[in-house]
Order: structure tokens, then sequence, then C-alpha cells
């Protein structure tokens, strides 16, 4: 989960970044769910995400457009 927290991170246009485990995997890879604001194309405005990613052969992935994973049907974060 550290590892996709830091890849969203390295976007270098995100903050407020949370993630957690989604309890799903995809390909053998486990799915980690984050949420967080990203800049709208540099104007200074900012829009939540919710998104799901693995870690593939090092690199983070966003897989959010495969949903549904077994049973994880949204990328949204649970209750803090």
């Amino acid at each position: 989960m550290d590892e996709v927290k830091a890849g969203v991170v390295g976007f270098g246009n995100t903050q407020t970044i949370r993630c957690e485990d989604a309890g799903a995997e995809l390909d053998g890879h486990a799915v980690v769910r984050c949420g967080f604001e990203q800049e709208v194309s540099e104007s200074g405005v900012m829009s939540a995400q919710a998104r799901c990613y693995v870690v593939r052969d090092g690199a983070v992935v966003d897989v959010t457009r495969s949903l549904p994973i077994g049973d994880l049907r949204t990328c949204d974060l649970s209750a803090p």
C-alpha cells in the first residue's frame, strides 16, 4: 500500500491522499483503493478522485476501469 501511495504522490498534482486495502485481487495483484484531491489542468482547481491501483512489475497501475473486480464495485474509501 505504501508503494501505491508513493506513486500517487509522484503524480505531482495530488494532495490529501488516503489509501486502503480494497480486499480484492486482479491477476494475482492486491488492489488498493485511494482517495485524493487532484489539480485539474494546472488551473489550481482541485477535484476529488477515487481510484483503484495495483503494483505490477514495480509500476503503480490504475485499474479503476477494470471494475467490477470480484465483489469490488467501487473505488470509494470507507469512512475514516
